[in-house]
């Protein structure tokens, strides 16, 4: 395996000449320590060697966790490893090699990673790989294969208590996740029994409290409060003068206020507030008056509530708690609404929404860096697949070249073979010609006396057929040599031919060439010029669409047509406003993303049976909804209208809190008011158009909605007088309406038959 190393050190220095990266002697410094490490391996390892590979690894991995060129180092050594068969440190650097991807949350290419070294993992690292995987299982939510995985590790950790721990942590983990607090809490309640036999208070702290919030979860409120004062009484018996023992007051007073009992709520949060103050824990400080203020606000206490308010915002817009800031801008700007300031409340609310743009900007820095991290993660990985790409590419050429080499050798020794025996071949056939000559030669002696003239004259013969076939022969080789001159002259033709049929084939095939680069430049500009008009016509289309989701379509016209809008009169306008009673408490309960988008999903279905009314939307404020009816066209029934708009609103609504109680959610309670009569509508703005209606109808309209009853469609005497006649209505009686005095109202209890 030393081999093996000192050529991984090689590909280090190939590495560094053709890495550009700015901080060079950082990369050197990394070099030098994975060179180290490689040379501390050795084969035959014993287990405490293998130990200290691991321990090695780890410190590397740790100290470089965001270089990119470890990738490439580790995946190389990885390669290597496997080539040599050393199974063992194959496995250990993977496992640290999966820390590594975990840690830049490639969850994916950590689970590829460990995926192949199962069997080879050595017995002291066996619950770690268990517990890594475990934890990559769940990050990407395969829950049941992550519990497999992590109870692996519970029973394989032995006296190895910390590991164990996480490992348990993590099965609670994916038991919450799923919804199972059934579950969840049997497991926590075994936990705990082992936990008292090991005595361990910091986890025994922890484990109570978990325990408690999955009691919570599964709306077993008064089992986990007393598990909270145990909770108390660990932390206290650990550190009695830590401030932070108090947090425990919070959550407790949080499950007061869901179970109703605001009283005991506020107690607890006090309790909470003066050590929190004392410690300088503000963060803690400011979440505890942003809950008095919400429970001051649904307990219709608006100055306390104010006040709770005003301290959080003073703390979180020092400090930059942004996400605490967003949350008390939306409470302040719901308790003005409440106390009838809405220029007020608008300008808070318009505050909540920008701190909230802000804090998804960051959040998208974050993500930004991360994924960033993630690329060169993923960049080194890839890097690494390439160089071993290029030297399997270089090993297969060379045995190539081999294989040729040795085909080669063979038929080189081959032709030497067949070289030899035709020479042994012709030695023979030497052989016997001289051996027949000598044979002849005695012959001739023998009867040399008696046939000496018959032997002349058939020499005399012979020569004269030797002459003739000479003659014959030369005949034949002057005729050869005419052919082939013959040939010649026709394949000089005939190539002479060929050329000249090339040149006009080149020549044909250059200008078809020319016609099809002009036909394409033709074509092209031709394409360009339609995707343009095109692209002109989809832009102006989406322009006209952004004007008429701002303002009516007339209006929308009359602008395009003359740059500006008159305001106009409208003699009889249906003006309809709602909210949600209590939302401040519901919102508390949600993230600002959870808000909006069911505020989302409710005003975009009110949007469809406006439309379908002939009802015009007019603007939404925080949790309140206003449309109108009879402008910018004016008609006669627009009072209908918005009654009809109205029950369907209360309708929508009753789906809603269907689909809220299936999933446990508390129900959102919708109050409806509608008044009729005249109106002045208009654009205002320059840069940014926004369509408004004004008046005493305006007015009177808002007061019938604050003035409503939940769930319940409250109109005033004008609207009455114009749908009495259609709807079956319920008589109030006089509302004292603030400015206004005593107004008649009535409730729309449905349609006449």
């Amino acid at each position: 395996m030393w081999i093996v190393f000192y050529s991984v050190c090689g590909l280090q220095t190939t590495f560094s000449q053709n890495e550009h990266l700015a901080d060079s002697n950082r990369d050197r410094h990394l070099d030098s320590l994975f060179f180290d490490i490689q040379n501390r391996m050795a084969t035959d390892t014993t287990l405490i060697d293998l130990i200290l590979e691991s321990e090695n690894m780890k410190r590397l991995v740790y100290k470089y966790n965001d270089e990119y060129a470890l990738t490439k180092n580790l995946y190389f050594l990885d390669y290597k490893l496997m080539r040599n068969r050393d199974f063992k440190s194959r496995a250990i650097l993977r496992y640290w090699l999966g820390v590594f991807l975990h840690n830049q949350r490639l969850d994916l290419s950590t689970l590829e990673v460990l995926k192949p070294i199962e069997a080879d993992v050595p017995v002291f690292l066996v619950p770690d790989y268990y517990l890594l995987k475990g934890i990559a299982l769940a990050d990407v939510f395969e829950y049941s294969d992550a519990r497999n995985a992590l109870y692996k590790t519970d029973s394989l950790s032995g006296d190895r208590d910390s590991i164990r721990w996480d490992a348990r942590k993590q099965i609670a983990f994916t038991y919450h996740a799923e919804k199972n607090y059934e579950q969840e809490i049997i497991f926590w309640k075994e936990t705990l029994t082992w936990l008292d036999s090991i005595i361990n208070i910091n986890w025994m702290i922890t484990a109570n409290r978990d325990l408690s919030r999955a009691y919570v979860a599964n709306d077993e409120y008064n089992m986990a409060i007393p598990n909270l004062n145990r909770t108390y009484d660990l932390h206290y018996q650990m550190d009695a003068d830590d401030p932070e023992i108090y947090q425990y007051y919070v959550e407790i007073a949080i499950i007061f206020r869901k179970k109703g009992e605001t009283r005991k709520a506020i107690g607890y949060l006090n309790k909470a507030l003066k050590p929190m103050k004392k410690s300088k824990n503000l963060k803690a400080e400011a979440q505890i008056h942003s809950i008095l203020a919400g429970i001051y606000f649904d307990l219709k206490k608006y100055d306390n509530a104010m006040e709770h308010n005003k301290h959080t915002l003073s703390i979180a817009k020092k400090h930059r708690f942004d996400k605490i800031l967003a949350e008390t801008y939306l409470i302040a700007s719901q308790i003005d609404e409440a106390m009838d300031d809405y220029p007020s409340a608008l300008k808070n609310y318009k505050k909540y929404l920008s701190t909230i743009e802000a804090i998804e900007k960051q959040e998208k820095l974050k993500a930004e860096t991360l994924w960033k991290k993630q690329y060169e993660v993923e960049r080194g990985e890839k890097e690494f697949t390439l160089l071993i790409a290029n030297e399997e590419l270089q090993d297969f050429e060379l045995e190539q070249l081999r294989l040729e080499n040795e085909k080669d050798q063979a038929d080189l020794n081959l032709l030497k073979q067949q070289k030899a025996s035709k020479e042994i071949a012709f030695q023979n056939q030497v052989l016997k010609a001289n051996e027949a000559n000598q044979e002849l030669e005695i012959t001739r002696n023998r009867f040399k006396s008696d046939q000496q003239a018959s032997e002349i004259e058939n020499l005399k013969k012979d020569q004269q057929i030797s002459e003739l076939i000479i003659d014959n022969q030369l005949n034949k080789e002057r005729e050869d040599q005419i052919s082939i001159e013959m040939l010649k002259k026709d394949n000089r033709l005939a190539l002479m031919d060929a050329e000249n049929q090339r040149s006009i084939k080149n020549r044909v095939r250059w200008i078809g060439a020319i016609i099809v680069f002009f036909t394409l430049i033709v074509v092209s500009v031709f394409i360009r010029e339609r995707r343009n008009r095109k692209e002109l016509a989809l832009e102006k289309k989406k322009s006209d669409n952004l004007l008429l989701n701002i303002l009516p379509k007339e209006t929308a016209d009359e602008i395009k047509d003359f740059g500006k809008a008159e305001p106009k009169n409208y003699a009889s306008v249906s003006v309809l406003f709602t909210d949600f009673s209590g939302f401040t408490r519901l919102s508390e309960k949600m993230s600002p993303t959870e808000v909006l988008k069911k505020l989302e999903t409710m005003f975009s279905r009110f949007d469809e049976i406006a439309e379908k009314n002939n009802m015009e939307r007019i603007k939404t404020i925080g949790d309140g909804y206003m449309c109108a009816g009879g402008l910018p066209v004016p008609n006669t029934d627009n009072a209908i209208k918005a009654v009809k708009a109205g029950l369907e609103f209360l309708e929508a609504t009753a789906k809603f809190n269907q689909e809220q109680e299936r999933n446990g959610w508390e129900v959102w309670n919708l109050r409806i008011g509608i008044n009729t009569g005249p109106v002045v509508a208009g654009v205002i703005g320059i840069k940014k158009f926004a369509y408004d209606i004004w008046g005493d109808t305006v007015n009177l309209a808002s007061r019938a909605e604050s003035h409503g009853i939940e769930n319940q469609l409250n109109i005033t005497e004008n609207t009455y007088q114009l749908v009495k006649d259609s709807f079956e209505c319920e008589h109030r009686g006089e509302v004292e309406v603030k400015n206004l005095g005593k107004v008649i109202m009535y409730i729309v209890k449905g349609i006449k038959e």
